[in-house]
């Protein structure tokens, strides 16, 4: 499924008009953060990172339908394996974030309790329309850092079955027919 899956986008960046650029998006999140970490798949391209006004979807957990600043990072994102072997897990490498989230995320790291991603995808000059593709729900673990190279590396899923609490909470509000009538 991966490679239906990498093949397809292959095909879609290969038939999107030349000045189409998709900018791949990252927000992370901790209860340690005062704001959300949020990058954009982008080049360094001086000693100054470029930023990015990108708007948020009407039911974003954090800054609704807000637009809100993006930090332009390199990253990569290695989509899981579809197998019975594999737990689905992917990887996320940021490259050269020491000064810009080094110290939150290892502050997260240390002061316990998960760690969130939501992967987003936008167009280069439709960022005021919102994004094209959200992904929410990334379960992120074991963040490491490289000193010498700057680059974070992050291990992820988004079906997080083993830390899943077991059962379900029927409320009125969610579960209206499951209410009695007198």
């Amino acid at each position: 499924m991966n490679e239906i899956l990498e093949e397809a986008i292959r095909e879609a960046y290969a038939a999107a008009p030349a000045d189409t650029i998709p900018l791949d998006t990252l927000e992370l999140w901790h209860k340690s953060l005062e704001v959300p970490i949020r990058v954009v798949r982008w080049p360094i391209e001086g000693p100054e990172l470029t930023q990015f006004q990108l708007k948020l979807e009407d039911n974003a957990e954090r800054n609704p339908g807000e637009t809100v600043t993006f930090y332009g990072l390199p990253f990569n994102i290695v989509l899981p394996e579809k197998s019975q072997e594999t737990p689905g897990e992917f990887e996320i490498a940021i490259t050269g974030a020491n000064d810009v989230i080094e110290p939150y995320l290892e502050n997260a790291a240390l002061s316990g309790g998960s760690i969130t991603a939501i992967y987003r995808s936008y167009i280069r000059g439709r960022e005021d329309e919102g994004p094209v593709v959200v992904w929410p729900g990334v379960s992120i673990t074991s963040p490491s850092i490289d000193g010498s190279t700057g680059t974070i590396t992050m291990k992820g899923s988004v079906l997080n079955w083993l830390n899943k609490k077991f059962g379900r909470k029927y409320t009125p509000g969610a579960y209206p027919a499951a209410v009695g009538r007198g």
